[in-house]
């Protein structure tokens, strides 16, 4: 039977980034991750995050501070015995369509080649009975207008389907249409950084 998959919230609004890479370790190894496990490594990836930490809290997480994170979350994982995983950037190129990024997403979580297309639906491939196989860290920037919904964020991206995204995420967002996100000019949420989890 499959372990429950902890999902952890964040408390203070720049901690998104923290509370990211927690959750995608926690969807690939939920039968390592318990509350108390995310709270310490919450705890050593704000020791690890270059820069001080109220201005994290202000301001979030860039590409640089989330790559020196995510070596510290392997550090840990490797020193609490479990099983390896990998991270391979996929970011998004100024110019590049949406469309083609989050079927290039939808490969990936799906182990390349596995994705199958009946009709118009995408189906997954089944997951493994410990955990997910791969999961997408993004980091969003603004939306092209004003909003109060969107707004500068990173998440995990569990699945993606022709129409949507569904989330894995520490604050309020579940599930996000594809056609509402963009990368720069297009319009929407904009899609800045990508990261490939797998284990």
């Amino acid at each position: 039977m499959r372990q429950d998959v902890l999902k952890f919230r964040q408390h203070d609004e720049g901690l998104c980034g923290l509370y990211t890479i927690v959750n995608a370790l926690s969807a690939l190894f939920p039968e390592h991750m318990t509350h108390v496990k995310g709270a310490v490594l919450v705890s050593r990836l704000a020791e690890a995050v270059p820069g001080d930490m109220r201005s994290v809290i202000q301001e979030g997480t860039d590409r640089e501070q989330m790559d020196v994170m995510l070596e510290a979350a392997r550090a840990w994982t490797d020193e609490q015995g479990w099983p390896g995983w990998n991270c391979r950037p996929m970011h998004p190129v100024h110019g590049e369509h949406a469309h083609k990024l989050w079927d290039a997403v939808c490969s990936a979580l799906h182990g390349g080649a596995g994705k199958k297309k009946r009709g118009r639906r995408i189906e997954s491939l089944p997951h493994l009975p410990h955990g997910q196989n791969a999961i997408a860290l993004i980091g969003f920037g603004d939306y092209h207008h004003e909003s109060t919904f969107y707004e500068p964020h990173w998440t995990c991206v569990e699945r993606v389907t022709e129409r949507m995204l569904f989330l894995r995420d520490s604050d309020e967002y579940t599930r996000i249409p594809r056609a509402e996100t963009g990368v720069r000019p297009e319009d929407g949420w904009e899609i800045e950084d990508c990261y490939i989890l797998t284990r």
